[in-house]
Formats: structure tokens, sequence, C-alpha cells
């Protein structure tokens, strides 16, 4: 399934590109301030072909990506590296959780594509593989991390706030009740490439 939802993700990607290239944008918030908002203004609603396509933002989750990189490393991999690249300029975002900080889990080639990495503690060469250097480890308060951007010359220590799994518990439900699950369309990626043992590569 993580593998479909990356297959799907990977052409929803590459098609909001070719939507953003059509009306010479460069962001969806830039195709979304000059393009849609416009349109809205002097059409009043979406209830006409002439009205451009409003995109939503789309955020992937992936809890202790650990799991599906030891059966499918070459697979999940090439699906996220191309997502977590570029993917954030059309509104494509990803968050990637694991508690098995290794190269096996997270390569080089893959973590170096996030535009942003967070650690809570641990070792020092688990804190320099994800944030660049040792600083985690020195981590000893609840819910105290270190952030590290892309764009930063160094990381940053963060606090976060304590949410007990009472919250976690009632918040889901409410998530759920409030917004049903959907299935990813199986006529836009073909699942039954990706349920045999071997795969066919992204």
């Amino acid at each position: 399934k993580t593998i479909l939802v990356l297959k799907w993700l990977n052409k929803e990607f590459e098609r909001r590109v070719l939507v953003l290239k059509e009306h010479k944008m460069r962001t969806i918030e830039a195709y979304h301030r000059e393009i849609v908002r416009p349109a809205v203004e002097k059409n009043g609603d979406f209830g006409t072909d002439v009205m451009p396509e409003a995109m939503p933002y789309l955020v992937a989750v992936i809890d202790e990506i650990s799991i599906p990189m030891a059966q499918y490393k070459r697979e999940i991999q090439a699906g996220l590296s191309s997502l977590a690249h570029s993917a954030r300029a059309v509104g494509v975002h990803l968050i990637v959780t694991t508690t098995r900080t290794d190269a096996q889990t997270v390569p080089v080639a893959l973590r170096e594509h996030f535009g942003a990495r967070i650690a809570f503690h641990m070792s020092g060469a688990q804190s320099r593989m994800i944030v660049g250097n040792s600083s985690a480890e020195t981590l000893t308060d609840a819910g105290v991390a270190i952030l590290r951007q892309n764009s930063m010359k160094t990381p940053f220590i963060l606090s976060t706030p304590l949410i007990t799994e009472l919250e976690i518990d009632e918040n889901t439900a409410a998530i759920a009740k409030n917004h049903p699950a959907e299935e990813v369309d199986a006529a836009l990626v073909p699942a039954e490439q990706y349920w045999t043992e071997n795969p066919q590569s992204i």
C-alpha cells in the first residue's frame, strides 16, 4: 500500500507540474494567487468549465518507514526521493518517522532530499546522521528536539508540546469522523503491479 500511494503521489506531482507549467507558474502558492483567485473573484464560483483547477495541499504521513524499507527499499526510496526533493512546490508534502536510525533505513541519498529533519534524544552517531552533528545526544528533557532545515548552516533546539495518549485518540477519532478515509483510485495506479513478491520499480 505504501508503494501504491507513493506511485499515485508521483503521478499527481507530475500532473501538477504540467498544470503550473501551462500557466507559467513556479509554485502552487503563485498559481493560486495569480490564476485561481482572480478567476474566482471574476466568476464567483467553480461551476464552469473555464475555471482553473484549485489544487488542495496533500500531506502523506509514513509512520515507521523502516518496516516497508526492510522489504522494498529500492521502490520506497525511489518514490520518496523524487517527492521529497521538489514536490513541496506543487503542494505535496511528506512526513516520515522512524525509530530505527541507520544507513539502511535512512540512506544519505534519501535524507538529504527532505527539507527539514527533527531528532529527539539519540546517540551521537544517529544524531550526526539526521541533523549533521551530535547535539541530539545531549537532549534529556521530554519533548525537546533538534530541528535541522536544509537552508540552515546549523540546527537549533525546540520544545514540542506534550500530547497525551487520550488526546491523540480523541483527535484521531474526530478527524476520522469528519474526514472519512478514501482509497487510492486503483484505476489511476494499477495495484496488481505492486502486490507481487518483487514489485516493479517506481
